[in-house]
Parts: structure tokens; C-alpha cells; sequence
């Protein structure tokens, strides 16, 4: 007696199998997708603290500044020591996204209300791009924090979003 699978249970058993990889693939690129945002998230939390740090230390000369806010860079936080590169060469941190360095500023503000200093890392607002929920841009000058994100966490497209779902930061 021959012990061997037919070609229907084969077939049965292909077809499970293509179900489960069309429904776990999506589900562990969007897990994926949020623990690499997550890891970004982390890592502008490290450079606004560096920025923090350096701010403390040159509060009296950011107070006295034209608009009381420096924008400073990435690389300036490395060169003086208040934050680690990720590389050996160049002086930089790298956006766990898409592994590109994370090339925007950071804005340091002296704000009258509290009497204390303010950090956030930006870029420049991109209408193509697309913007997570707590990403800041500079916009004319200004500074807005995306404050909503698609449920699926696709984010807003920066052409299609609108002022809306952005929010002046004001020290």
C-alpha cells in the first residue's frame, strides 16, 4: 500500500500555506515598520536632550539672540561632544527608516514664559513627503508638529495633509 499525499491534499495544504503568508506578511511589515519608527522616535529624543545639555551651557547667549533661538546641527552636538556618532568617519546619526542620516537641525529657544530652554530637531517641510504623528518641520520660518497618524500608521502625505494636522509649537 502506498503511504504517499494526493495531489488534493498537496493542493489543500499550498493553499493554507499561501493564507497564512498573506495575512502574517503584511502584519510583521507594519510591526516592522513601527518599531523602526519607534527606534527613530528614540533617537530624536537623544539629540533634542544633547540639544538640551548645550543649551543650558549657552543659555545667556541664546537669550540674547535676535529671536532667543540658535539652530545648531547634528554633527555640531557630535563635534562638541554631546552626543555619539553612529559612524567612524563622518559625524552623523542615522534614521533607523530608511538609513539615511538624520540631516535636519535643531532648534534651541530661550522661552520668557517658563524661563527655560526648548529643543526640537526639524527639517524642512517637503510636500511630498510623508509626516508621522510628533514629526516637527519648519514652515516659513516657524515650527509645526504633526499631530495625527493614520490608524495603519501609513502617515499623512505632506501634499494632502494640509495645516490641519499640524500644530504651531510655541515655546
Amino acid at each position: 500500500m502506498n503511504r504517499g499525499f494526493t495531489l488534493v491534499e498537496m493542493l489543500a495544504v499550498m493553499v493554507i500555506l499561501a493564507l497564512i503568508l498573506i495575512f502574517a506578511v503584511p502584519a510583521y511589515t507594519a510591526i516592522y515598520t513601527s518599531i523602526r519608527r519607534d527606534n527613530l522616535g528614540g533617537k530624536i529624543t537623544e539629540i533634542e536632550a544633547a540639544a538640551l545639555e548645550y543649551g543650558e551651557k549657552i543659555k545667556d547667549d541664546i537669550k540674547n539672540a535676535n529671536n532667543q533661538c540658535i539652530d545648531i546641527t547634528v554633527s555640531d552636538l557630535i563635534e562638541d561632544g554631546y552626543i555619539t556618532s553612529e559612524d567612524d568617519v563622518d559625524a552623523v546619526i542615522y534614521d533607523p527608516t530608511d538609513n539615511s542620516p538624520l540631516d535636519g537641525e535643531i532648534r534651541i529657544c530661550y522661552c520668557n514664559s517658563d524661563y527655560d530652554i526648548d529643543a526640537h530637531y526639524y527639517e524642512e517641510f517637503v510636500r511630498s513627503k510623508v509626516y508621522h504623528e510628533g514629526d516637527v518641520v519648519e514652515y516659513n520660518g516657524s515650527l509645526y508638529q504633526c499631530v495625527i497618524d493614520y490608524s495603519d500608521g501609513s502617515g499623512i502625505n505632506g501634499t494632502t495633509g494640509g495645516k490641519r494636522y499640524f500644530e504651531l509649537i510655541t515655546c
